[in-house]
């Protein structure tokens, strides 16, 4: 395909190999060549709201080991009462029992790291920006977000399809180690979820790039908190 000039300049390899990967999508959804440009400035200027994560692991910001955003009480009351489906105006910290609150501490720990799974051997991969690139292709297909496995002779399928590489295209531009396409399509696959509908009306978050660039901290609780492990 030939090289493309955007905004006056040559497209990097990577953007590229985006911007095929969205044409293929616009090929399959009957997407104008305006939806394509918008969706694609989107995604090359994403927010650093979504890029901290990985500007720490390259060293570009540093942050505080002892940072904590959830030991007050009420804020570990707040998740849970979302966990669990209490009521919160009828649920105090003193009401709680002493194994409730060592729960509710736990989750707290949960919510401040970088894990995705509660149990087990965590999984770190940037779910906002995973959610903020799902979203704006959602958008620009008018269509919910679609994984395919290929049938064919191997043992493993991995995910696929248009979408799905446009996606994994999208995380490429900002991350210097690609992550797992299982664990991203597992993310993907979560807010399809009854649960994740659940969490984010109760926490008011669309289902939209700009919902997760403002409040990326609330999509990674809602994520977790979609898990029943």
């Amino acid at each position: 395909m030939t090289v493309r000039l955007i905004a006056e300049r040559v497209l990097s390899a990577k953007e590229q190999a985006l911007l095929t990967a969205l044409q293929d999508c616009a090929r399959r959804h009957s997407i104008s060549p305006e939806r394509v440009s918008a969706a694609f400035k989107r995604i090359i200027r994403t927010p650093g709201s979504l890029l901290w994560s990985e500007w720490r692991r390259r060293g570009f910001v540093e942050m505080p080991v002892d940072l904590r955003t959830t030991t007050d009480h009420e804020t570990l009351l707040d998740l849970f009462c979302l966990d669990e489906g209490k009521n919160r105006s009828k649920t105090s910290w003193r009401s709680l029992s002493p194994e409730e609150r060592r729960r509710a501490k736990k989750l707290g720990k949960f919510v401040d790291g970088e894990a995705t799974h509660r149990k087990g051997r965590p999984i770190t991969v940037d779910v906002p920006l995973i959610l903020y690139v799902a979203f704006t292709l959602e958008a620009m297909t008018c269509s919910t977000f679609g994984i395919s496995r290929p049938d064919d002779s191997r043992a493993v399928r991995p995910p696929g399809g248009p979408m799905f590489r446009a996606l994994m295209a999208g995380l490429a531009l900002h991350v210097e180690r690609a992550p797992n396409p299982e664990s991203v399509a597992d993310i993907v696959q979560l807010t399809k979820t009854d649960r994740f509908q659940r969490l984010s009306e109760r926490l008011g978050l669309a289902r939209h790039a700009e919902a997760v660039a403002n409040r990326p901290n609330e999509f990674i609780l809602a994520i977790g908190l979609s898990r029943r492990n």
